[in-house]
């Protein structure tokens, strides 16, 4: 019986001992699992897309451990970009961590920007960044996307 290779949804794992200037980690997206990058390099996270995972608490630990890590890579800049279309109430509540998580690496003196990206009208996505704002103190730079059709 022939099997299929699955191609792995994780391109880089991210662990304290390994980590260097330059580790990535990626996530592709799925149907219901957003795009993540955390490209230290380019000082960079990234999220986007839907977020909706059966496991969101699995899903996010490994976003979490990256950006925890984040400030043993020696990067003094974090430019964070969240462009999510949709999540679900349990990616709320990781999302709040995930905050958290930013306000710690700006105690840690990296500066850290914030851009909060919502779709033309989306008053909701709006809202919720706002309530993020608020949670981890750093102001965000909020951006409309124009609806395209």
């Amino acid at each position: 019986m022939e099997t299929k290779k699955k191609s792995p949804h994780v391109t880089t794992l991210l662990y304290k001992e390994h980590l260097t200037q330059t580790s990535k980690l990626k996530i592709y997206p799925s149907k219901i699992t957003p795009y993540i990058l955390i490209d230290p390099e380019k000082q960079l996270f990234l999220i986007k897309g839907k977020s909706s995972p059966e496991d969101t608490i699995k899903f996010y630990n490994l976003v979490f451990l990256g950006l925890k890590n984040y400030p043993l890579t020696g990067k003094n800049k974090l430019s964070v970009h969240v462009s999510l279309t949709y999540f679900n109430s349990s990616t709320a509540k990781c999302l709040f961590d995930l905050m958290k998580i930013l306000k710690q690496i700006k105690a840690n003196g990296i500066e850290v920007k914030i851009i909060w990206y919502y779709e033309e009208n989306d008053e909701d996505m709006i809202e919720a960044g706002e309530d993020y704002e608020i949670v981890c103190d750093i102001p965000f730079r909020f951006v409309e996307l124009e609806m395209i059709g």
